[in-house]
């Protein structure tokens, strides 16, 4: 199947890759009859939070596959596909019920344009560090951050994105959803405790803190003094990582990452 010259091209794609908070590439790859777009023709959707209820309140995606109903029918295909992890195909006829009368069909494919699971590393010192880089090497796109610029400058060639700041807008567009397990590790316990509170609410595959059973604790008391949910205070899962007596950084990395491979391989 070509790409059209209307569609995004494959540059395209790898930077919203990195961009995008969840891209997701709806393609139409087979017609019948009378349809407004052929094969070939994409459009790029950015599936992030909750899909809209109304077809008005979709947002405008990058190209286009026929416009109207059609295109609001793959940009839900696009929000189910982020949201199983997988790629969803679907047949659509171009009826009355779907308020079109061109009485054609069109075979919508809509990918994940990421589909590899995200790992959001909120501090790169050395544990942080050999985390990212083990879970690199286990297939996880990893997202570091830290303010401490010395150590994001070099050393962190297997992050897929690093940022140096963990101000309201930085963290406001890191990634989330399904596919993406945030890991809370910095050299501060103020600042562990700040950033549990600005994202534990957040829809991510996971959420956890490395600290010690007494430090877990402290923090799901203070969670709880400031009103937070029990049902979202129970998804902080600390100490993170396996059970294991794990002590120096690599010892911990294979802790961590074992418990992340756990839950991928089993869908929990």
């Amino acid at each position: 199947m070509s790409l059209d010259a209307d569609s995004p091209g494959w540059q395209r794609l790898a930077q919203v890759e990195s961009e995008w908070a969840a891209p997701v590439l709806v393609s139409v790859v087979a017609t019948s009859g009378s349809t407004p777009r052929k094969a070939g023709a994409r459009m790029l959707v950015d599936a992030k939070g909750t899909a809209p209820v109304k077809a008005e309140d979709f947002p405008h995606p990058e190209g286009t596959i026929g416009g109207g109903a059609v295109e609001v029918t793959g940009m839900r295909m696009a929000w189910e596909a982020w949201e199983k992890g997988h790629p969803v195909l679907r047949e659509v006829p171009l009826t009355a019920q779907l308020g079109m009368c061109c009485g054609g069909t069109m075979t919508l494919l809509a990918q994940p344009v990421r589909e590899e699971p995200i790992l959001l590393i909120l501090g790169a010192g050395h544990v942080g560090q050999a985390v990212g880089r083990l879970a690199s090497e286990c297939g996880f796109a990893v997202t570091m951050v830290d303010a401490r610029e010395e150590l994001c400058a070099s050393g962190l060639s297997f992050a897929r994105r690093v940022e140096t700041d963990f101000d309201p807008e930085t963290l406001a567009a890191l990634p989330r959803g399904p596919q993406t397990h945030c890991l809370v590790v910095t050299h501060d316990h103020g600042l562990d405790q700040e950033l549990v509170e600005a994202l534990i609410a957040d829809e991510f595959a996971s959420f956890s803190m490395l600290g010690s059973q007494r430090k877990a604790l402290r923090f799901r008391q203070r969670l709880e003094q400031r009103g937070f949910a029990p049902e979202v205070i129970g998804r902080m899962e600390s100490p993170a990582g396996l059970d294991l007596p794990a002590e120096t950084p690599a010892e911990i990395a294979v802790a961590v990452v074992g418990e992340l491979i756990r839950k991928r391989r089993s869908g929990s």
